[in-house]
């Protein structure tokens, strides 16, 4: 039985679904996974593996400090507890912090990607696994897909060791302050979370707005907005919010468009699109 943070990618979701693993959330506040509802789930469950993101979580964008991650890391031993870290979004963060999993010799499992921090079409990702995992890992990988695409691989390495990953994951940043900026600007009179390296923002809703109601009057409005529920582990309750995504805009004015629109939602109200 994985276990997973309360709200997560959709992806893992969707993977232990087609897999029929059990996936239970694990209680997090603003800073991330609690330690202590952690604890609790491996002497009452004994989960076999922790699937995380500890910076830049995905959808709330909060950022683990190094007192969590060195709790998280002391449960994961205790327990015998794998502990599966998607660091795709860390690569974000100019100074990013030492990933969890480093403390994880035995236990850790690190993945990343380019698609995120690079390009879109460069579907190409990393495992760093402890020794005893790597045939593991390969056999998985040569059963799903053998190999990623030549060309592709050619081209990642190519611009690693030329060194114009850099350059590209510098321009990423760049717009992301550049999106991150207007928002700040378009959405001054709400409150949202969000990391200031983050392509995205938690937008919680207050009454009477709910989730549902909200994303189809976005909707309407030619706007799109993932609602909590699309995060949430399992069949639990989700919170009345949206996670807005700065990087779909195909142009800074599109963004700051759909901001307007979303913002002008918020000032309406449901009752005002009743009334209309």
């Amino acid at each position: 039985m994985p276990r997973c943070s309360s709200s997560s990618y959709p992806g893992i979701v969707a993977l232990a679904r087609q897999l029929r693993l059990n996936l239970v959330g694990i209680e997090i506040d603003d800073e991330g996974i609690v330690p202590d509802a952690l604890e609790r789930a491996c002497c009452l469950l004994a989960p076999r593996a922790l699937f995380c993101v500890p910076t830049l979580h995905n959808p709330t964008s909060a950022t683990l400090s190094g007192a969590r991650r060195a709790a998280i890391a002391e449960i994961a031993v205790r327990h015998n507890l794998v502990v599966i870290e998607d660091l795709v979004p860390a690569a974000l963060l100019d100074a990013p912090p030492v990933p969890l999993t480093a403390r994880l010799p035995e236990h850790g499992i690190a993945i990343s990607s380019l698609s995120k921090a690079v390009a879109p079409g460069l579907r190409i990702g990393y495992v760093h696994a402890p020794q005893d995992w790597v045939g593991k890992i390969l056999a998985v990988i040569r059963s799903d897909c053998w190999m990623t695409a030549p060309p592709s691989a050619e081209i990642a390495a190519r611009w690693i060791v030329g060194g114009e990953i850099e350059q590209l994951i510098a321009q990423q940043r760049l717009q992301v302050a550049q999106r991150q900026a207007i928002a700040a600007e378009v959405l001054a009179d709400w409150s949202w979370r969000t990391d200031p390296a983050s392509p995205h923002l938690w937008l919680p809703l207050a009454e009477p707005w709910r989730a549902a109601e909200f994303s189809s009057a976005l909707r309407q409005a030619g706007v799109l907005a993932k609602t909590a529920d699309s995060f949430v582990i399992g069949r639990g309750s989700a919170p009345h919010a949206v996670r807005l995504s700065l990087g779909g805009a195909r142009s800074d004015e599109a963004l700051r468009e759909g901001l307007e629109l979303l913002a002008r939602t918020l000032r309406t109200g449901p009752e005002g699109l009743y009334s209309a």
